[in-house]
């Protein structure tokens, strides 16, 4: 490394630096910075030297006792970026350090993210207390415009008063009518009479040739 740094010119050397600042993601940056910056302090503290699978292992061992697996991958991905490119070390090739992490994946479930019905919504508003909750019931209430926005006017289409948006609703809800109406009667099947007039057609056709198929005989 010492060598390389002697062959390398100053000015180079500034041009890999300010490249290598610019690989990690601009706006997750300093959440890199202050994982590195951790790990960092943490070897100084345990006087580790030489960042190696053992330092790693006993770091992410201390590590799982405190935060949750999909934590523990997080702190992974930004320490292995950051330590490829400020350390040259590859720790993806850390084979010990991946079984401890899906180790600690084992039993482990996301929660899933509960979602509100508008029944909740409005239930929320009309009973929750005004002087505790009147920033949320606001907040929430604004959600729900913006959404009901998106699902009224899914073109952007905007209305200037109540009459041509119910013109609007009622021509969606025709059309809407109007097009399971016909893949009812395409389904139904065909009636007594219809099946007739359609025997009787193709009987017609089969009986008298089309004109240009007619044999014309010359005396």
């Amino acid at each position: 490394m010492d060598e390389e740094l002697s062959c390398t010119p100053p000015e180079i050397r500034e041009i890999a630096q300010n490249t290598i600042s610019n690989l990690i993601p601009t706006k997750s940056k300093h959440v890199y910075d202050k994982q590195y910056i951790k790990f960092e302090k943490w070897c100084r503290e345990k006087k580790v030297t030489k960042i190696t699978e053992n330092a790693l292992l006993a770091y992410f061992e201390l590590q799982r006792h405190n935060y949750k697996s999909s934590t523990l991958w997080s702190m992974y991905s930004m320490l292995r970026c950051s330590l490829n490119l400020h350390q040259n070390v590859d720790i993806s090739k850390f084979n010990k350090l991946h079984a401890l992490l899906k180790q600690a994946s084992v039993g482990y479930v996301p929660k899933k993210s509960k979602i509100l019905e508008e029944d909740n919504i409005n239930k929320f508003i009309n009973e929750a207390d005004n002087e505790l909750y009147l920033a949320m019931k606001v907040n929430a209430i604004l959600f729900w415009i913006q959404y009901n926005r998106r699902v009224l006017y899914p073109d952007g289409q905007e209305f200037s008063n109540i009459n041509q948006l119910r013109h609007h609703l009622y021509n969606r809800m025709m059309v809407k009518q109007s097009a399971a109406s016909l893949m009812e009667l395409l389904n139904l099947p065909p009636t007594k009479a219809t099946t007739e007039q359609h025997s009787l057609r193709v009987y017609l056709q089969v009986k008298q040739p089309p004109l240009c198929c007619t044999t014309i005989t010359v005396f």
